[in-house]
């Protein structure tokens, strides 16, 4: 009951899929990073299930893909993909540490950070456009969110938090070491189970998604020192995207 809880309570959160009221239980946040995997095959599930809908109509390729490109930011609220702004604008600012940190807190978007969003966007756009449409095995679209969040959820887990009192201080708080080991072990599964269903190929997409993440790990952790909200936001996206692209390529 407590695991199904917090399981609501990272739903609404890090989504905009609807909720109980009253489900927040601040006793419950260390389980939230675990629940991270399991918002991303929920998330995966509508993305495979708007794409192959989209597949079976009429509608233009083009269209296809733009609505299916922005069907995951769209589920998550356009949360990750603030982080990543966020941490464009900081990090291409090229300005001194503590600049880097107070531009990756203020709220508002600068230039960077809407030219990343646009490289962004036309990036993710003609990966699923090319894939809209081709007869590709669209189950890949159910795994690609939840890799990205165990990326981002051991990266949570186990390194320093950017400060004491933001976002990744309050979800590391009182973890233990079993919800890397459950976050590992739902990753294992995801790369076998995409195997299976949709062969060996796969398998090279995941393993660049993956590898994405952690260079925007390695990347973003040394820029700042730390972890924040903004950055695990980053990290998901690009692997995310990552994905996609390799995706298409393998197409």
């Amino acid at each position: 009951m407590r695991f199904i809880k917090a399981q609501l309570m990272s739903l609404g959160m890090f989504s905009i899929l609807p909720v109980p009221k009253n489900t927040w239980d601040e006793g419950l946040t260390p389980l939230m990073p675990p629940c991270l995997p399991i918002t991303g095959v929920i998330i995966g599930v509508i993305w495979y299930a708007v794409v192959f809908f989209l597949d079976k109509t009429h509608i233009p390729v083009l269209l296809q893909g733009a609505a299916a490109a922005l069907t995951p930011f769209i589920l998550s609220g356009f949360l990750h993909v603030d982080g990543y702004a966020d941490t464009c604008d900081a990090v291409f600012s090229r300005l001194s540490f503590e600049d880097k940190k107070r531009i990756l807190k203020d709220p508002h978007i600068g230039v960077f950070g809407a030219v990343s969003l646009a490289v962004l966007f036309l990036l993710q756009f003609c990966a699923i456009a090319t894939i809209a449409g081709s007869g590709y095995n669209l189950l890949i679209l159910i795994f690609i969110p939840i890799l990205s969040r165990c990326v981002a959820g051991v990266v949570l887990l186990n390194l320093k938090p950017m400060t004491e009192t933001g976002f990744a201080a309050s979800f590391k708080l009182n973890t233990k070491p079993w919800h890397t080991v459950f976050i590992s072990f739902i990753a294992v599964c995801t790369i076998t189970a995409a195997w299976f269903f949709t062969g060996y190929a796969v398998v090279a997409v995941l393993a660049v998604q993956i590898l994405a993440g952690a260079l925007a790990t390695v990347w973003t952790y040394r820029q700042f020192n730390g972890l924040s909200g903004d950055l695990c936001g980053f990290i998901i996206t690009v692997g995310e995207l990552a994905g996609a692209l390799c995706m298409a390529m393998l197409k």
